[in-house]
């Protein structure tokens, strides 16, 4: 069985520091409210907000509230992470998209009682989102296409009297041929 854990921790030590880098260069450079406009301008722009509820602004005034199922929910995938080594690396990759997202948030309505958003796609008005928004979204996404897709086992179980090819010709090839007379 291959070890996948370092999966986990690479996505789950990159994206928090990532975020709490980004966090921080923004609420050192802008004031609130102040739109960059870069990476692309009416489009996806970069601005100074702050949020006291939960992802995209859901939630007001809650946020320091569900502090703690946030590191509930943390500790559970740590705990899986751990104890499933074999997991797949998408699975992995996942939980450590999840727990990065979830902690980054948290240190940040701890620390401050609001969290650091940034990210703003004007386009469409989209709520000011941040790196850990996104990493909790990606996690939601990869783990719920994970778990909804059949495992092949589960396929191949859902037929068990279908015989995969390579054995029905075994069998062929083993049996004895008719002779006519």
């Amino acid at each position: 069985m291959t070890d996948r854990r370092r999966w986990f921790w690479c996505w789950f030590l990159v994206t928090l520091v990532t975020d709490q880098a980004v966090k921080t260069l923004v609420r050192h450079a802008l004031f609130e409210h102040q739109v960059l406009p870069r990476p692309w301008p009416g489009v996806v722009e970069i601005t100074l907000s702050f949020n006291r509820g939960v992802a995209f602004g859901a939630l007001q005034g809650f946020g320091l509230w569900l502090a703690p199922v946030a590191v509930v929910m943390t500790g559970m995938a740590i705990r899986h992470a751990h104890k499933n080594p074999g997991e797949t690396r998408w699975v992995m990759s996942g939980l450590g998209l999840l727990c990065s997202g979830a902690l980054g948030n948290v240190c940040h309505r701890v620390a401050f009682g609001k969290v650091t958003d940034m990210i703003w796609v004007r386009i469409v008005d989209f709520p000011v989102f941040n790196v850990a928004d996104s990493c909790i979204t990606a996690a939601a996404i990869m783990l719920g296409v994970v778990w909804i897709k059949p495992e092949p086992e589960a396929a191949n179980a859902a037929h068990p009297t279908e015989e995969p090819a390579s054995e029905a010709s075994a069998q062929v090839a083993e049996t004895p041929a008719v002779e006519r007379s």
